[in-house]
């Protein structure tokens, strides 16, 4: 077999000539028989030897492929974004999925804050009610909130006020109500001590919110806006003038009458 593969020629491989295939395996490291069946299966030249095996192989750029970018720099998760910037990975939950902040600011290390997360939140100073903390955490702790609760108010475009839950942040169930305002009904249902329920219906029937209150909250049943309850509780309202409707209805032909409301 030697004598037959001494006898096939000068090889160029790499801009070298090699005078048989024996010369090439020895000068790559390959077995002969590994060169021999690439000659036969027609490879000349350079392909002689594969291409990780030569001399000139530049092997390939390897493709990170990222699941999102953060000033430029990619991550591969959000725990990997995590370990790099040295964040606790709850924490970070916490800040991106339940306070809404963005991506770039749950991934900042605050001021402060140690690997033991010991330390304040932030070493931002604020002014709450005229009086000056030296940090969100302490004025937090003194409104009995959280720093990441009030942060994140504050984020959302709230105020201080509202952040500290001063006032009431307005919504699109909020109302005012005797010069106080309300986040809903039930808000100040609460706040009055009053069934919610009552005040339901009784909305529903046309009565104002002071007009509900007033009447009390027993319900009153089904006779109607006015009935004896209701003189009773409005003695003023009793002994008002007012007109009773009488209609008569025609069921099969059968005539109907009944009693319809009082108005005044």
């Amino acid at each position: 077999m030697r004598k037959i593969i001494s006898r096939l020629g000068s090889h160029i491989v790499e801009g070298v000539e090699y005078p048989n295939l024996p010369s090439i395996a020895e000068e790559y490291g390959i077995l002969l028989n590994t060169i021999y069946k690439r000659y036969s299966r027609g490879c000349r030249g350079d392909d002689l030897v594969p291409k990780k095996k030569q001399k000139n192989y530049v092997p390939p750029k390897k493709i990170i492929k990222y699941k999102f970018f953060v000033d430029g720099i990619g991550y591969k998760s959000y725990q990997d974004a995590c370990r790099r910037n040295d964040v606790n990975y709850i924490t970070f939950r916490k800040r991106y999925f339940v306070y809404g902040w963005s991506l770039e600011r749950a991934l900042a290390v605050p001021s402060g804050w140690t690997r033991g997360g010991q330390g304040t939140f932030t070493s931002r100073s604020i002014t709450v009610e005229n009086k000056q903390y030296n940090s969100i955490a302490a004025a937090a702790r003194n409104y009995g909130l959280t720093p990441e609760t009030v942060i994140a108010a504050l984020n959302n475009g709230a105020t201080i006020n509202q952040a500290f839950k001063l006032e009431m942040r307005p919504t699109e169930n909020s109302f005012e109500f005797e010069g106080k305002n309300y986040r809903d009904k039930e808000h100040l249902c609460r706040e009055l001590k009053f069934p919610y329920t009552i005040l339901r219906n009784r909305l529903r029937k046309g009565l104002t919110i002071r007009e509900s209150i007033d009447l009390g909250p027993n319900n009153l049943g089904n006779e109607g806006r006015y009935n004896e309850v209701i003189f009773r509780r409005n003695p003023d309202l009793a002994n008002k003038s007012g007109k009773l409707y009488f209609a008569s209805v025609l069921i099969n032909e059968n005539k109907n009458r009944r009693w319809e409301r009082i108005y005044f």
